[in-house]
């Protein structure tokens, strides 16, 4: 069932309307968002926009998860869910697609945000203030219950266009979000576990994964030599797939040593494993098969991918992804890197080209390696250590989360995403008295839980201050129960 709704927005100086009609499912909650533009010299109002939002599906889920599960299982706290609540901010962005139930994550640039709980008083360029005094929470006549939030913007915050506004638990900037799907333990960035995966030895580098089985590479020592080895596990619960050593052998049946060649990491798809070596020139990939058996080496030079005006990249990653090759390249050029996502064909030339957009803060130096990617968006990495998001068609959902805050005294930490899902892992390492290696479980985006469009874009300059109120109108649906 659904009924109608209008947004508008008004011009309060030529009196110009825009209307945007909606539909909206009938629920037990509603929210409406007013946003005002005040003339700073004058105080008069210039500006008014009115629309209501929708309430996304994922809060529901997230909701009846963190509250059946969290307290009904072996050993759950019944006081408190883990979910993060994914109403503490609301973010304006210039994100102008429709409303859709289904989306999770938050999409466009940024403009401003806002903390529902804690004021703000500085000169941060996109953070406005709660306003406590004239925000409340109250029964109303009708027997509903209204929430009625009011966000302050001075003259120097979140000057730009936006049209969409999203309630979630973060402003998009530097953090990691996570749920502690296997522990009982407090509410955290990560899930570690660190049981079953120690007895994967000394791994020295990269791990892949498809299907959700997870492939490590390492090094095995046998009468004093060191071999080149993998094992693989199953990543949803790190426990081991093979409990033998897997040998890598080169073409002519021999064992692979440590020494014969240089590897940056390891890749695979549904019927090989690929080892690489990205050179100053070029990079080799060297192709096995599931038991470690070789197929072949394929060497290609930088020159390869050299642009249209001949410019010859740097080669930054390489990963197989679905049984299609990727690689991220750097052009420089005028004293700046611009990076490129390349997909490869069969023979690891260039079938398709993207620019990744370099993210406004990141200088004229900045590069990206592939991670991988989930059901939903593409991970890159930077070399600040800094994860970025991208949707399906390559464009930037929120850039700048700091992905070594998930593993703070992690000396060496890999990260890697199982296309089977929307989350991640983290693979790392600590020493100590003894060595240790975690494996966490890391979700890479807030979820969000409300997001409404307006009817046309709002401008707002460092000559306005701007208020937004967000009424939440909820029906008491326990009433005569407490």
């Amino acid at each position: 069932m659904y009924r109608e709704t209008i947004s508008f927005n008004k011009d309060l100086i030529n009196n110009n309307v825009i209307k945007l009609n909606k539909k909206k499912p009938i629920s037990n909650i509603r929210g409406i968002a007013t946003v005002e533009l005040y003339d700073l010299e004058t105080g008069n109002k210039v500006y008014h926009a009115e629309t209501e939002n929708l309430i996304n599906g994922s809060v529901m889920n997230l909701m009846f998860f963190d509250f059946f599960y969290r307290r009904l299982m072996v050993g759950g706290d019944i006081q408190k869910g883990y979910v993060s609540f994914p109403f503490r901010k609301i973010c304006l962005t210039d994100y102008g697609g429709i409303e859709n139930v289904d989306e999770k994550l938050m999409k466009g640039k940024v403009i401003g945000w806002c903390d529902k709980n804690d004021t703000y008083a500085g000169d941060d360029a996109y953070q406005g203030t709660i306003n406590l005094s004239e925000s409340y929470c109250n029964p109303e006549k009708d027997g509903k219950i209204k929430i009625h939030f009011v966000f302050d913007f001075p003259t120097h915050a979140s000057n730009g266009t936006f049209q969409t506004i999203y309630w979630c638990r973060d402003n998009g900037n530097r953090e990691l979000y996570a749920i502690n799907v296997n522990g009982t333990g407090s509410d955290s960035t990560i899930d570690k576990r660190h049981t079953v995966i120690r007895s994967l030895k000394s791994i020295t580098y990269n791990c892949s994964d498809y299907d959700n089985i997870g492939y490590c590479l390492y090094l095995t020592t046998n009468s004093s030599v060191e071999y080149r080895t993998f094992k693989s596990f199953f990543l949803d619960s790190c426990a081991n797939n093979q409990a033998e050593d897997n040998y890598f052998y080169k073409d002519d049946g021999s064992k692979m040593l440590k020494n014969d060649f240089k590897i940056n990491g390891i890749s695979a798809d549904s019927k090989y494993l690929y080892l690489y070596n990205i050179k100053n020139d070029g990079i080799d990939i060297y192709v096995f098969q599931k038991d470690g058996s070789w197929v072949e080496k394929i060497s290609k030079s930088a020159s390869s991918y050299k642009d249209a005006s001949g410019l010859i990249p740097t080669i930054e990653s390489f990963k197989v992804i679905d049984g299609v090759p990727y690689m991220t390249v750097s052009y420089y050029i005028k004293g700046v890197y611009v990076s490129h996502f390349l997909k490869l064909n069969a023979n690891y030339d260039i079938e398709t080209d993207y620019t990744i957009d370099t993210p406004s803060g990141e200088g004229t130096m900045w590069s990206i390696n592939i991670l991988g990617k989930t059901k939903e968006y593409w991970i890159f990495s930077d070399n600040n250590k800094y994860l970025h998001f991208y949707d399906n068609s390559l464009k930037p959902i929120i850039n700048g989360i700091l992905a070594k805050r998930s593993m703070p005294s992690a000396e060496y930490a890999i990260y890697f995403f199982s296309k089977s899902h929307n989350y991640g892992y983290c693979f790392g390492y600590t020493s100590g008295s003894y060595s240790d290696y975690y494996y966490c479980y890391i979700f890479g985006l807030s979820l969000i839980g409300a997001q409404t469009l307006l009817a046309a874009p709002v401008t707002k300059t460092p000559t306005n201050t701007m208020k937004i109120q967000y009424d939440f109108i909820i029906d008491n649906i326990l009433d005569g129960i407490f």
